[in-house]
């Protein structure tokens, strides 16, 4: 096991930001809405649609304005 490798908790119904693939990389507010497998989650966009992403590309979200997450 790497040293230096974080360790990382997060939980259902976490605000977070996940990477966007698009054409720019780009952080996105979303919600974690399952867990797809020891290191990857499934998190829901705020128009609905589901991303799965690793741990790597989702950060949590820690400021006051949770207003922009979507609601399921």
């Amino acid at each position: 096991h790497d040293r230096r490798a974080k360790f990382r908790s997060f939980n259902l119904d976490d605000p977070v930001y996940a990477t966007n693939f698009g054409s720019t990389l780009e952080w996105i507010p979303v919600i974690i809405c399952k867990f797809a497998g020891p290191v990857s989650v499934v998190v829901q966009v705020k128009d609905g649609r589901e991303w799965r992403r690793h741990f790597d590309d989702i950060r949590l979200r820690t400021d006051d304005n949770l207003q922009q997450h979507p609601q399921r």
